[in-house]
């Protein structure tokens, strides 16, 4: 799934955030696909998990075997969508690989900063991810990232630019040296990074890092 999800469904999701970023769709209509886009990921993933189908036992993310999940469970991931739905529905995305991986995560639905920073907080998660969809969502990672850090100190965040396909050095530059987090340019880079975490959970080391996928 997580091949259909990097190779396919990302990408579409960031045409249609360029095209609305660029007015050839409206708000409506942009979210229209987006919806429609959440809908169908979470009936491909109800099917890949269904026990039934015979034809899906074996599906792996990154490497990983879903049906022989050999991480702890004890790791509270959050993903928090950088500004729009589409990064909802990336973040919905990874929660799903995440979960099949026997990492417990939720995605907190889009909201103004203020109102998703709360629920954050009130999740206590262990790993914060912002999911950001390319193009034109660094500038808005960016600045939820610093709210988020302002609000919880010492907390790793992981950064999911899916669907990146520049030059990192810029990005970091526009970002600040000063950010102790993952930078992660697809799903299954996010997965691998945060099954490293879990293995390494509660003594995860919280000190500047940053790991490209």
């Amino acid at each position: 799934m997580h091949e259909l999800c990097d190779s396919v469904v990302t990408p579409a999701l960031s045409m249609t955030q360029r095209g609305r970023r660029q007015d050839d769709l409206d708000d409506s209509t942009a979210d229209f696909i987006w919806q429609n886009t959440r809908e169908l990921v979470d009936e491909l993933n109800e099917e890949h998990t269904d026990p039934e189908a015979s034809s899906r036992d074996k599906m792996h993310v990154a490497g990983f075997d879903i049906d022989n999940p050999t991480v702890s469970g004890s790791m509270n991931v959050v993903c928090i969508p950088a500004r729009t739905a589409g990064d909802e529905t990336a973040g919905m995305m990874l929660v799903h690989l995440l979960e099949r991986s026997g990492i417990p995560a939720r995605c907190v639905p889009v909201a103004p900063s203020p109102e998703m920073i709360d629920h954050l907080a009130a999740d206590k998660p262990d790993i914060v991810v912002i999911s950001a969809l390319q193009p034109f969502g660094v500038t808005h990672a960016r600045k939820l990232y610093m709210q988020i850090r302002a609000r919880l100190s010492g907390i790793p965040i992981l950064l999911g630019l899916w669907n990146f396909t520049g030059e990192l050095g810029g990005v970091l530059a526009r970002l600040g040296p000063d950010m102790r987090s993952l930078i992660v340019t697809n799903l299954a880079g996010a997965v691998e990074s945060l099954r490293v975490l879990a293995r390494e959970h509660p003594s995860a080391d919280h000190s500047e890092t940053i790991a490209v996928r």
